[in-house]
């Protein structure tokens, strides 16, 4: 069972690093140790640890020398380990040269048990020790413990070096140890060393804290346990022991311990009885079962613990009681803890009281009333910062058998955002409550809603509960004042939706959830003033009108609560993006939104630790789909959404939107369904029903712009394959085939009305008898006067067809020289075309003004079948 030790006097040095110490209040660090011969008269470091890789004097060690300066001759051995001791003045312990045992090994223990440090030392015979006051946590190093220093400060051979998380209960019969240990639950390092080779020494813990030899040791076959360290080695066969721990108080009892050996599903193998005053020490009793039966990789065995309240020898209900497997190792050996509870009701939150008047960027105190039976062995409050689902966790602090505990929540976690959490108590049963959710709200002295870009409109909202509504604009008319400027309409407009129409609102006063739209000449910082986080507990209810409303975040954090009635609300979010909008499903902070609400109603927005967002969407749910962007001189209209999908219809339905209303320069795209029975109007996004034959989508088309016109047509789910797509231009009875070519130009000089266009798609019968329905066929060719006339930028040029054909169309100068060619020779299908001249000459040159002629010819089996002429006129 037993093998070897680490002769370190050839060794140099063994490194490792035990982070698991750092900052701990409660640990044990212990080793045996053999001089070689008068060795321990010299000066001897067993190990030694630096705060850092610079270091020159160490945070931890263990050292002794000998001191024959007074009457007697002693060997003092010294315990330094900050924050409790300094390096000059550690822990000493002096021992009579009759202490110590030559050749033979010495056990050595240092512990702090959260409130005194000690310094302990056993020959196997005499037992000394050195104590003192202390407190605090151990100091935390990444720099690695280094046992021994070689030569003449390392002559001595060690064995069993074990460190923990938990202290002992000194003398009596428990120490020194009479057998070496097995990993315990809170132990953190365990070296046997029973490698007897290679440059390794195997950490028998789960924590993997292996020592490294830097040099030439030398591996001994004795042990600790082989007639040193406090007595003889166990006796025959295995061994199956550990602790018991029990935390009530019941006072004297009788404590029954039982295993039961591999396969056997009867009465205990073995058994042992033993009086024992309760509560237990807080380092346990021991047990221990040593049987011939108990053999090496074995398992499982049973191990049971009770406390017999009645004598009848058997645990009956309400009696603590515990039965753990056991798993032999290559030694034959096992260590099981036994934990008995049941005896005290679980701790009790009595109250808790958050700070009431939390400031961002501001440590502040929470306070929890705590009722406990057991003791109090940790409490927490476990947080997350609004909007945030990644958790943080303060410790409380308070007596360990209840009253006031109180944690401090750092300041950098105190935001703007609010923070919500829950308080974790636990007892030394083990028994941990929870609290409800605890919210807690914070103040701040600004707030940051963005910026705005000159000349171009933003809409806005307030993250936030502002003391002084206006606030926000407010600071904007201070630093236009602070600037010697003027404030008024020319500097800066504010604009809020009042269901028709814009309302003109000056110094407009931001409620959380309300939206504003802003334009301001120049680029300017927005900021509101102080205020305080929106509470978290429950869900903002944001009133909302019939039709369109102007909304943002009251929190300064995307919520991913967003709940209305059902169907009283579309769900989707249109922001503006300074040319244009783009849909969304979720609201950002400091930004407005449009939603539109089909009654009065109200949308309550909140935040969910517990899932994700939760907003409905219906993407790839469609059979296909096709989009419409639009553009014109920088401005856009980039998500009009038609298509077919499952459970829509011909009308009306869910899945549609409404297309928002416009501001400043824009475009605009509206599926025209104002024909529908019920909430007919205008709208951005129109899906079928999958069932139809075919389909039309009537759309207009509206600017306040003039130029070129540019309409794209994107597939995100492709049609069926022997369907049509075309596009018919009612205005200038065009026809467009949508899957030749997905893109469609004409200059726009819009009116209010705007231009009407249809999207036609099914089967060639369907669209065949669509086109004749719209009247876009024509009878006979056609070359059309030019529209404007005169122009002075762009002009289109209309021609109709009334049979397929090969076209050429030129521009002449009044002297009957070509200057451009806008088709030579192409190929048309019948229908009504358009082309578009922007008064540049062929090699790239813009043309004078003046009077020009354009020429179309057109060739259709292979013979001239139509020519014509017609004047325009070019200003500049």
């Amino acid at each position: 069972m037993f093998a070897g030790s680490y002769d370190f006097e050839v060794g140099d040095k063994v490194f490792v690093e035990v982070p698991q110490l750092n900052g701990e209040n409660k640990w044990s660090m212990e080793f045996f140790v053999a001089f070689h011969g008068d060795s321990w008269k010299n000066e001897q470091v067993y190990f030694e640890r630096y705060p850092g890789p610079n270091s020159d004097i160490p945070d931890i060690y263990i050292r002794s020398h000998y001191d024959d300066s007074g009457s007697n001759a002693d060997m003092v051995v010294e315990l330094h380990a900050e924050p409790y001791t300094t390096s000059e003045n550690p822990l000493e312990l002096r021992l009579a040269p009759s202490d110590i045992s030559v050749d033979k090994f010495n056990w050595v223990y240092a512990q702090f048990n959260n409130n005194k440090l000690g310094l302990f030392w056993s020959n196997g015979a005499a037992w000394r020790e050195a104590e003192k006051e202390a407190n605090g946590g151990l100091h935390s190093s990444d720099e690695p413990f280094e046992f021994g220093s070689g030569e003449g400060e390392s002559q001595y051979t060690m064995d069993e070096v074990h460190f923990a998380l938990e202290t002992r209960q000194i003398g009596g019969n428990n120490f020194p140890p009479k057998a070496r240990y097995g990993p315990m639950s809170e132990t953190v390092m365990l070296w046997h060393f029973d490698e007897m080779s290679g440059n390794v020494i195997v950490d028998e813990s789960t924590h993997g804290n292996d020592g490294d030899i830097d040099g030439q040791g030398a591996w001994e076959d004795r042990d600790a346990f082989e007639g040193g360290g406090g007595g003889p080695g166990p006796g025959s066969g295995g061994r199956i022991g550990g602790k018991v721990f029990f935390d009530g108080d019941l006072g004297f009892v009788q404590l029954h311990l039982g295993l039961w050996f591999v396969g056997n599903q009867e009465n205990p193998d073995r058994t042992e009885h033993r009086g024992e005053n309760t509560p237990f020490p807080p380092a346990g009793v021991n047990y221990s079962f040593q049987d011939p039966q108990i053999t090496a990789n074995s398992g499982p065995y049973f191990v049971e613990a009770f406390l017999d309240l009645n004598n009848n020898s058997f645990p009956d209900d309400g009696e603590p009681s515990v039965l753990e497997e056991a798993f032999t190792n290559n030694n034959s050996e096992a260590f099981v803890d036994l934990y008995l509870s049941g005896a005290f009701n679980p701790p009790e939150i009595v109250n808790i009281s958050p700070p009431s008047d939390a400031h961002e960027g501001e440590d502040a105190v929470i306070n929890v009333g705590i009722a406990s039976e057991a003791g109090i062995a940790n409490a927490t409050f476990e947080y997350m910062i609004g909007g945030s689902t990644s958790l943080r966790t303060i410790d409380l602090g308070g007596e360990e058998m209840g009253g006031d505990w109180a944690g401090t929540i750092p300041g950098s976690d105190i935001t703007n955002k609010g923070l919500m959490g829950t308080i974790f108590v636990e007892d030394f049963e083990g028994q941990i409550v929870a609290s409800e959710w605890v919210f807690i709200n914070v103040g701040f002295d600004e707030i940051s809603i963005g910026s705005t870009s000159g000349e171009t409109y933003r809409m806005i909202s307030v993250p936030g509960n502002l003391d002084d509504k206006a606030s926000a604009i407010g600071g904007l008319v201070t630093q236009l004042q602070e600037e010697d400027r003027p404030d008024d309409a020319t500097e800066y407009r504010t604009f809020r939706w009042n269901g028709s129409d814009y309302t003109e609102t000056g110094l407009a006063r931001l409620n959380p959830g309300e939206a504003y739209w802003i334009i301001t000449l120049d680029s300017w910082t927005l900021t509101g003033g102080s205020g305080e986080s929106i509470d978290l507990e429950n869900p903002v209810s944001i009133s909302l009108k019939t039709g369109w409303n102007q909304i943002g975040s009251p929190y300064n954090f995307t919520p991913n609560l967003y709940e209305s009635e059902e169907g009283t609300v579309e769900k989707s979010f249109y922001r503006y993006t300074g040319s244009g909008y783009s849909t969304t499903t979720t609201m950002s902070p400091g930004d407005g939104y449009w939603i539109y609400a089909y009654s009065s109603t109200s949308l309550k927005v909140g935040f969910d630790s517990g899932f994700q967002l939760a907003r409905e969407s219906v993407s790839n749910q469609f059979d296909w789909r096709g989009n419409i962007v639009a553009r014109i001189n920088g401005v856009d209209d980039i998500e009009n959404v038609f298509g077919v999908m499952a459970g829509a219809s011909q009308t009306w339905d869910a899945a549609d939107r409404h297309e928002p209303p416009v501001i400043g320069d824009y475009i605009s795209v509206a599926f025209d369904n104002r024909h529908w029975d019920e909430r007919g109007g205008f709208y951005s996004t129109d899906l079928h029903s999958a069932s139809a034959e075919g389909h039309e989508w009537p759309f207009l088309l509206k600017t306040n712009q003039e130029g070129m016109v540019s309409l794209d047509f994107e597939w995100t789910q492709s049609l069926p394959s022997d369907w049509d797509v075309v596009l018919i231009d009612a205005v200038a009875g065009i026809i467009k085939d949508l899957r030749a070519d997905p893109t469609y130009e004409i200059a726009c000089a819009c009116d209010n009305s705007g231009r009407k266009f249809v999207i036609v798609t099914g089967p060639p019968s369907f669209t065949r008898d669509a086109l004749v329905a719209y009247d876009v066929v024509p009878a006979d060719y056609r070359l059309a006067q030019n529209f404007p006339n005169p122009f002075n930028a762009v002009t289109t040029l209309r021609f109709a067809l009334p049979e397929e054909s090969t076209v050429s169309i030129i521009i002449y100068d009044l002297l009957g020289q070509k200057i451009a060619t806008l088709a030579d020779r192409a190929y048309y299908s019948s229908g009504n075309h358009a082309l578009i001249w922007d008064g540049h000459d062929d090699l790239g040159k813009m043309m004078s003004t003046g009077v020009y002629f354009y020429r179309m010819e057109a060739l259709s089996g292979g013979r001239a079948v139509f020519q014509d002429a017609r004047k325009l006129i070019m200003l500049k």
